[in-house]
C-alpha cells in the first residue's frame, strides 16, 4: 500500500508541475483540466492516507448512549433571552 500512496502523490505533484507550465504556456483555461486531476489525485492520496492510519476508526468512536433526561410535560423550559424579555414583562 505504500507504493500505491507514493505514486499518487508523485503523479499529483507532477500534474501540478505540468499544470503550471500549461498555464504560463497556453492560460489558465485549457490547463484547468489539469489543476482538477491533481487536487483529485492530491485527495485519493488523502484518502488512502487516513484509512491506513486507523481502518478501526469507527470501532472507537461507538460509546454508549446514554437516555435523555424525560422533562414533564407541564414543566416551561425557556432559554435565557425568553426568561429576561418574561421579567422585563412583568
Amino acid at each position: 500500500m505504500k507504493l500505491v500512496k507514493n505514486i499518487v502523490l508523485s503523479l499529483s505533484a507532477a500534474f501540478l508541475i505540468i499544470g503550471i507550465h500549461q498555464t504560463i504556456t497556453l492560460g489558465f483555461e485549457v490547463s484547468y483540466w489539469i489543476f482538477m486531476l491533481t487536487i483529485s489525485m492530491f485527495l485519493f492520496y488523502r484518502l488512502l492516507n487516513n484509512s491506513e492510519k486507523d481502518p478501526d476508526k469507527k470501532k472507537k468512536k461507538e460509546k454508549t448512549v446514554k437516555p435523555k433526561k424525560s422533562r414533564k410535560k407541564d414543566q416551561m423550559v425557556m432559554n435565557r433571552q425568553a426568561k429576561r424579555h418574561m421579567e422585563r414583562m412583568k
